[in-house]
């Protein structure tokens, strides 16, 4: 045997036999050192060379003596071996010391296989016969059972190939999971007095289990017990002294079902400098185990079901997975990332820099054929949607600041059915009681009014179903949509309109429900303000999708409620922006345009208005007519009146 033979002598039998093997049987392993006890073993694999332990596919101990499970099972954890224990025997003829060298040995070494050496022996057998030769006088077929063959029969007529060890808290009991009939076994082995012992099942969630046990002991072998009474996730049970006894509680659990990942695209394109969480939503029966890793090694501490990694810089690249297992198995889900440039536009610059949810500039590249297929990027949260219908690589909202902006049309193509759908989140719903605030932007040049009802610019949720939408209410005027959870709307319209053809419109819609109101801003300027109940929640779209440029009328219709004309940067921020942060960014997308007209002062005195060049016009309505203001100069100062007044540029 291989424990007989010096280290150099192991060393050149171990290579001897993998060489042989290899001419011969190259799929067969060589296992070693086979020693008596765990020191042993140990002190042989740490003199072990790295070339004999590379040619070793098995490592294996006795432990009749001795005892450092744990560092046998640490070296082998860290060779990436597999660790049995081979063989052990005793003559204690009860069962006892051979119950806890099983507990000790898998709970310590955790060896997933446990052989006993001698199953017939005149003492040290699970049979006792004396095993004289056949040409003995004395020589009988005959056997007595040794009590330890039931103790045996606690171990491993429950403890089945395939189980999994689990922690059990204690230092009696060896817990496994039978994954094949979703059973738990645990097996309670007391060298001692009688105790009483409370097994709490909580950890597994609300479920209804139902048990069985039996007791080797005294006067009993492999005695069947009382069914189980298990209350309230726990019972109770008497464990008498020298005894092996198992319980086998039985419920329907199950390995783990991912039902729902974010972001649900597992190839992530995102702008440099962005990164959305991620996480995942799992149905099974608890407890849970998540382990998140990085480009595959394991993140220390991401451990729960949502992970927010760093972000990565331009052009760089990485995957990120995650693992949650409980006793019944694992599920795993893995997502890729890459990132492009972020964008040089300043409008797409000062959208980024307040940190929005959800970014889809609409800007890839026409391909024809109403681009059906392509894929709409969220360079920020990764919550990408499919074109239909529509033409891309349109104009911008501001070609001479932005020419690169472009746009998607909607609505030419065909007369409904023209959209971006399919886009996964974000999920901005909440209960009762909670208070919502977010905000929904996005550039807007309609083509005019196509017969269709309450055209929609970005919508999640289908008709009088949403959790928000910024689209046309009555008249074709635009407006931002909230239903709270109560599925009660608060509609704030402006005086704008689709009928305003030609014209790029900023609109910003604002929940801000902690302080009970719901806003529009047309062009960085408030058009409308409405009441909503403060912690009302928000109404739960039923997973209905995220569109942009129509939405659907119910459940099963098609995207008929159609938007028609260019849209483009839309975004979702999680927060209620306020309103200098969005006449900022109405700035940002206006400036230096020949027909955009800003802000350059605002206080209670008055405002200003600049522009680059141009005539600028008045009117005292949206639709005109319009008058041009002759021999005025930028900044004007516009006079305080008691009538409305609307202005815009005419190109000289």
């Amino acid at each position: 045997m291989v424990e007989q033979l010096t280290l150099n002598q192991q060393g050149r039998l171990i290579a001897d036999l993998r060489t042989a093997l290899n001419t011969s049987l190259p799929s067969a392993g060589v296992d070693a050192p086979e020693d008596i006890d765990e020191v042993q073993s140990l002190n042989d694999l740490d003199t072990y060379s790295a070339t004999t332990l590379s040619q070793l596919s098995l490592y294996s101990t006795h432990t009749y003596g001795g005892s450092n499970p744990s560092g046998l099972k640490n070296i082998a954890a860290s060779h990436s071996t597999p660790l049995w224990m081979a063989e052990y025997g005793d003559s204690d003829t009860t069962g006892m010391t051979l119950a806890r060298h099983i507990y000790t040995d898998i709970t310590q070494m955790a060896v997933p296989v446990w052989i006993n050496w001698q199953v017939v022996d005149p003492s040290w057998g699970l049979l006792d016969n004396s095993l004289l030769a056949t040409t003995n006088s004395s020589y009988t077929p005959n056997y007595t059972i040794n009590e330890k063959f039931y103790v045996m029969g606690q171990f491993s007529e429950f403890i089945r190939p395939g189980c999994e060890i689990i922690s059990a808290n204690d230092t009696n009991t060896l817990a496994a999971w039978n994954p094949t009939n979703s059973s738990l076994v645990l097996v309670i082995v007391n060298n001692s007095t009688s105790f009483n012992v409370t097994y709490n099942l909580s950890q597994f969630g609300s479920l209804l289990w139902q048990g069985s046990a039996s007791q080797t002991a005294s006067g009993e072998n492999m005695a069947a017990l009382s069914p189980l009474i298990i209350t309230n996730q726990q019972f109770t049970a008497a464990i008498p002294a020298s005894s092996v006894t198992t319980f086998v509680l039985t419920t329907n659990v199950y390995a783990p079902q991912i039902t729902s990942e974010s972001p649900v695209e597992t190839n992530v394109t995102l702008y440099a400098g962005e990164m959305p969480g991620f996480s995942i939503s799992v149905t099974s029966t608890p407890p849970l185990y998540y382990q998140w890793s990085s480009n595959g090694v394991a993140v220390a501490g991401a451990t729960n079901a949502a992970y927010a990694p760093p972000a990565i810089a331009s052009g760089g690249s990485a995957s990120y997975r995650c693992i949650v297992r409980n006793v019944g198995g694992s599920a795993t889900n893995t997502w890729f990332v890459t990132t492009v440039p972020a964008p040089v536009t300043s409008y797409a610059q000062a959208a980024l820099a307040l940190n929005p949810i959800g970014f889809w500039p609409l800007n890839e590249a026409e391909q024809g054929g109403g681009d059906d297929g392509v894929i709409a990027r969220d360079y920020v949260g990764g919550n990408n949607g499919i074109y239909t219908n529509v033409v891309l690589g349109q104009m911008s909202y501001n070609a001479l600041t932005d020419p690169s902006a472009t746009s998607a049309l909607f609505g030419q193509v065909e007369p409904s059915n023209s959209c971006v759908f399919n886009i996964p989140g974000p999920d901005l719903s909440l209960p009762n009681g909670s208070n919502a605030n977010f905000t929904v932007s996005a550039w807007v040049n309609s083509t005019g009014n196509n017969g269709l009802n309450t055209p929609t610019i970005a919508a999640k949720g289908y008709y009088n179903q949403e959790e928000y939408a910024l689209d046309a209410g009555a008249g074709d005027c635009y407006r931002f949509e909230v239903r709270n959870a109560a599925g009660t709307a608060a509609n704030a319209n402006s005086v704008l309109s689709l009928t305003n053809s030609g014209q790029w419109f900023h609109l910003v819609g604002v929940c801000n429900q902690s302080f009970g109101v719901v806003r529009l801003y047309t062009n960085g300027v408030q058009a409308a303000a409405v009441p909503i109940l403060d912690a009302s929640g928000i109404t739960n779209s039923s997973g209905t999708p995220m569109t942009i440029g129509a939405r659907a009328t119910t459940a099963t219709s098609g995207f008929t409620q159609q938007f028609p004309g260019y849209i483009a940067d839309v975004a979702i921020y999680n927060y209620a922006l306020t309103a200098s942060q969005i006449e900022t960014l109405y700035q940002a997308g206006v400036s230096l345009s020949p027909t955009g007209l800003r802000f350059t002062n605002i206080s209670s005195s008055g405002r200003s208005l600049s522009w680059t060049y141009g005539v600028l016009q008045t009117a005292t309505n949206v639709a005109g007519p319009y008058m041009d203001l002759t021999n005025i100069t930028p900044p004007y100062v516009i006079p305080i009146t008691n009538s409305q007044q609307f202005f815009r540029i005419r190109e000289n």
